[in-house]
């Protein structure tokens, strides 16, 4: 039926089979099921609602971000419900598109190296039944230089036995980071060593017992990144 309770769309007789498939257009479908033989027909099972197709556009995109080095561009959004494909607008100005529209895939990032300049840069979420509104804009300066990444994000840590383990979110903003520091200290903000990885996580085996405040900055060519809040762990 087209409303609960209704069977106002009909009905498809069926033998021999415990299952239905068929096409629709898009819409809501109120479904129940009814078994017969040749003393009558039963009472109807539970009603299910089946929505076929999409409905409505999708919402708009959740915050993108961006990170640069050099000429490269790295861009992060977040997914929006129900949508299946993104449009990346691009404009010499704010709110513009002049330079474009590109159609990407159900992805939630997106890297690119165009021609020197400053964009203004913007997402929408796409699916058959229409386009999202815009998401946040950012403007991104491509003139060759590296800037110093951001903090990483989220830092964790855990502690077995004497091993000490700690990860983190790579940084959204900034220049891309081609490593990070960690740095350990007795008290906060000290530095009792330092230790370096590529990958945004770090193992530390054999750490002698105490209590010790950790934090991590990002690096790349243009120099060390500002340091993330101190996180404290105790080694027994």
């Amino acid at each position: 039926g087209s409303a609960p309770g209704a069977t106002d769309l009909g009905s498809v007789l069926m033998r021999g089979t415990t299952s239905f498939t068929t096409t629709a257009p898009t819409g809501i479908y109120y479904l129940t099921v009814v078994a017969r033989n040749g003393h009558g027909v039963s009472a109807p099972s539970n009603e299910v609602a089946l929505q076929v197709g999409c409905v409505t556009a999708p919402p708009a995109p959740g915050p993108l971000t961006f990170t640069t080095a050099g000429l490269s561009a790295s861009l992060t959004w977040g997914a929006a419900a129900t949508a299946s494909g993104y449009l990346l607008e691009a404009g010499r100005s704010p709110g513009a598109s002049d330079l474009g529209t590109v159609q990407l895939p159900n992805i939630t990032t997106a890297a690119g190296s165009p021609p020197r300049g400053v964009y203004y840069l913007r997402v929408r979420a796409a699916n058959a039944c229409g386009v999202s509104p815009a998401s946040n804009e950012v403007a991104v300066t491509l003139d060759g230089s590296v800037a110093v990444p951001a903090p990483p994000t989220g830092v964790v840590t855990a502690v077995t036995g004497n091993v000490v383990s700690m990860a983190w979110t790579p940084p959204t903003s900034g220049g891309t980071p081609v490593g990070y520091q960690v740095e350990a200290g007795n008290v906060p903000g000290g530095v009792l060593g330092v230790a370096t990885t590529t990958a945004p996580l770090l193992v530390v085996a054999g750490a002698p017992s105490g209590t010790y405040y950790l934090r991590v900055r990002s690096f790349n060519a243009a120099g060390l990144g500002s340091a993330t809040t101190d996180v404290t762990v105790t080694v027994p």
